[in-house]
């Protein structure tokens, strides 16, 4: 707990911590170390990391943060990431959006223009059901790669690439290389 900064840095629901970092950047670090478990060190590195790059790229100060990106709104995306509302594969097409979502005081308002952000078609990762026969296309027609990766399971790999090219980055890795281990499998 970090009583000086006002709130508990313990692995609470990011929501918690809505507001906690629109008046001080330096809250950023411990509201998305405090996103989900799970969660809170990766989301922390990429998301700083695409803030850091975004401030450089708009000619901003780090204390600018929270004009691009309110805390409210990165406590929705860390926790969207988390509960898999956001799938990891589109994770940086829907934060780049999320730079431009309108800011609002009314939580509820936020909530909504969020949850209508990511359930945009352009930001939903291809099901696992629309993807199995995808990755049977691609192994059908590539018999050669699949026996080589019977010998060499690194090279899951590459069907989890192909997989990218065909769906236009939609596909989510973890489908792809479970599909392909159960066809090496059987």
């Amino acid at each position: 707990m970090r009583e000086d900064m006002g709130f508990e840095t313990t692995h609470e629901r990011a929501s918690g911590f809505s507001g906690a970092g629109d008046s001080n950047p330096g809250l950023w670090f411990h509201l998305a170390a405090s996103s989900p478990r799970g969660t809170g060190d990766e989301a922390l590195k990429w998301i700083m990391g695409a803030l850091a790059a975004e401030v450089k790229l708009r000619g901003q100060r780090f204390r600018d943060i929270p004009s691009l990106m309110p805390a409210r709104h990165l406590a929705l995306f860390v926790q969207a990431i988390s509960d898999g509302t956001v799938d990891r594969t589109m994770a940086k097409a829907v934060f780049a959006a999320l730079l431009d979502l309108p800011r609002s005081t009314d939580a509820a308002a936020t909530d909504e223009a969020f949850a209508a952000l990511v359930g945009r078609p352009e930001f939903r990762a291809v099901s696992a059901e629309d993807l199995a026969p995808i990755v049977e296309r691609i192994i059908n027609e590539n018999p050669d790669q699949f026996d080589k990766a019977r010998e060499n399971p690194k090279l899951v790999q590459w069907f989890v690439g192909q997989t990218m090219k065909a769906t236009g980055g939609k596909a989510s890795a973890s489908v792809v290389i479970a599909i392909v281990n159960g066809r090496l499998a059987g």
